[in-house]
């Protein structure tokens, strides 16, 4: 099984990870000064102690060297005894320390800034070198310079440079694990919100969906994350209530012919009857099941619209034919109501789209047109491809009240409540007409015009031409 990551585990890690290379660059860093330092001081000390053993040479009008031998003996005796080598400017030696053999200090050159390098002195000890060029004074006055070596042990220094090691080391060790035991509290403190947040989520279930994340309280970088959480619950939300209002929609719109299929029934069944009454009772029965099974086959394939399971076929489309062919469908209810019907749009007026959906779209507009235009008005589809213009579908009204021009594309929405419509009309014509717009990319919107006209004007689609 696969561990899952932690992200406390994550963000100590880092922390410790960080922190360490941090604390190994600064104890380096701290380190290679200190030991600096330090063997600039043991330099000055051996440059002090080579200008001191120099003092104690002099050369002689005979152009002999004279040493204070004993003087320069006590430097060779005791703890941290001082090794040294004086030679003349022609390379000959001068004097040195006792014990000491040719060949033990390295030969250089050195004209005018000290040398100084480690090396393994004759007690099998290391030390550090320094090499000095100092003038020394003559019975006359003149001085030359003389090439004076010195050397000491570096075990203090040694010791030293270790102890700090050791010093930075355990600070270091010491410092990482406690920063690594608080920044592991911290970012479970910090963390802590996130716990709160999921058991908030947990309370929230198909029957709560009211509830909401508290923002308050929530860091700074969760803020976003809880809002869009938030948002994403009032669309759950709204979602869930329209399809409970579905439920009660459809529930509420197929009660009415049932009741009506069975009263037929019933009515029929009271007592024996001559055969043409039978006749009529079954097809005001076939009347309502014809009703019933509109509205079913309307509300499917709303479904399926909804839930982008129906294909497109795009071809070329006259657009003058198709309305004049949609209308006719409707022009026997529309004579009944003397509405003028005018088919403004143009011959040459070709788009390419999908027929069916197309002509679904046209037979909807135009039945609501047909059934809500008061009587004796008109109707009339003009279109305009060159401003993005697919259908205008208009009548003279009367106009829709302009709080319900948005919701009347709502399942099972009326702007008057007291209306029933039949199946043409129960509230799933103008929901189903905005589906089959979005599925082949176009736009429908409903809009009040001057005189009390009312029109429905769908888009072009982007790419249809």
């Amino acid at each position: 099984m696969t561990r899952r990551p932690s992200l406390q585990r994550r963000l100590t890690l880092a922390t410790a990870g960080v922190l360490g290379v941090a604390l190994c660059a600064f104890s380096l860093l701290l380190h290679t000064a200190f030991t600096r330092a330090l063997s600039r001081q043991f330099d000055d000390t051996l440059a002090a102690e080579a200008r001191g053993i120099a003092g104690l040479i002099e050369l002689s009008d005979d152009g002999r060297w004279e040493v204070e031998a004993s003087t320069l003996a006590q430097l060779t005796r005791g703890r941290g005894l001082t090794w040294f080598e004086v030679r003349g400017p022609d390379g000959s030696l001068i004097t040195r320390s006792s014990g000491l053999d040719d060949g033990v200090f390295p030969r250089g050159t050195r004209d005018t800034s000290p040398g100084n390098r480690t090396i393994l002195l004759p007690n099998g000890e290391r030390g550090r070198l320094l090499e000095v060029l100092v003038p020394v004074g003559g019975e006359k006055g003149h001085s030359v310079r003389v090439s004076v070596a010195v050397a000491k042990e570096t075990e203090d220094m040694d010791e030293v440079s270790s102890l700090l090691w050791g010093v930075l080391a355990l600070s270091g060790v010491t410092t990482l694990v406690l920063a690594t035991l608080v920044g592991l509290v911290a970012t479970r403190r910090g963390l802590r919100p996130l716990g709160a947040l999921a058991s908030r989520v947990e309370e929230i279930d198909g029957a709560r969906l009211d509830l909401r994340l508290p923002e308050e309280g929530v860091p700074e970088e969760l803020r976003p994350v809880v809002s869009r959480l938030n948002g994403l619950l009032a669309r759950l939300e709204a979602a869930f209530e329209r399809e409970r209002q579905f439920s009660a929609d459809v529930s509420h719109e197929l009660r009415t012919p049932l009741s009506g299929l069975r009263t037929i029934l019933e009515v029929s069944a009271m007592r024996e009857r001559p055969a043409a009454e039978y006749r009529v009772a079954l097809a005001e029965a076939l009347g309502v099941v014809g009703q019933m099974h509109g509205l079913v086959e309307r509300l499917l394939l709303l479904a399926r619209l909804e839930a982008r399971q129906v294909p497109v076929e795009t071809e070329p489309i006259a657009l003058k034919e198709l309305v004049d062919t949609c209308f006719a469908a409707v022009a026997a209810r529309a004579s009944e109501r003397s509405l003028r019907f005018e088919n403004r749009v143009a011959e040459a007026a070709v788009v390419a789209s999908d027929r069916e959906k197309l002509r679904l779209i046209l037979g909807n507009l135009l039945g609501n047109a047909v059934e809500y235009t008061e009587r004796g008005g008109s109707i009339q589809v003009s279109s305009d491809l060159s401003r993005g213009l697919l259908l205008d579908v208009e009548d003279s009204g009367p106009p829709i009240p302009e709080p319900a021009l948005e919701r009347i594309f709502e399942r099972f929405y009326r702007a008057d409540v007291s209306r029933t419509g039949t199946a043409e009309h129960s509230g799933v014509g103008l929901a189903l007409t905005r589906s089959l717009c979005n599925v082949i990319g176009s736009r429908i919107r409903a809009e009040n015009r001057l005189g009390g006209r009312v029109a429905f004007v769908v888009g072009l689609a982007p790419g249809a031409r």
